[in-house]
């Protein structure tokens, strides 16, 4: 079994309403994708890494390939349980989309029970 990975860089949504990639950065967000990649290859593939494989399936479809939207034909498992595991710099865990561990919600789980 391939070893899969997803790398989400930084987005503009949820409390997230500031980039702090600079344009000044291009060249080292290339160089970071470019090592990724090269590295990966170097040792065999050993990772399967999502934005690549997106990027590699969004090219060799064609219109004729789609109904609707390529994106349904590759899947989202940020929407399946369990089916992306995001890990963040504090350590919390979250099994949908990685945006979920920056949201909040004001209430409590407790009250989802009814006590």
């Amino acid at each position: 079994m391939t070893a899969r990975a997803g790398f989400s860089i930084e987005e503009l949504e949820s409390a997230n309403i500031e980039s702090s990639i600079l344009p000044s950065d291009t060249d080292r967000v290339r160089s970071f994708w470019t090592r990724v990649y090269r590295k990966n290859v170097l040792l065999g593939q050993p990772l399967r890494i999502r934005e690549f494989n997106r990027a590699f399936a969004s090219i060799a479809l064609n219109e004729e390939d789609t109904v609707g939207d390529k994106r349904a034909l590759l899947g989202n498992e940020q929407a399946r349980p369990f089916g992306i595991i995001n890990i963040d710099c504090a350590g919390n865990v979250s099994t949908f989309s990685p945006e979920m561990l920056g949201a909040s919600h004001a209430v409590s789980l407790r009250s989802y029970s009814g006590t």
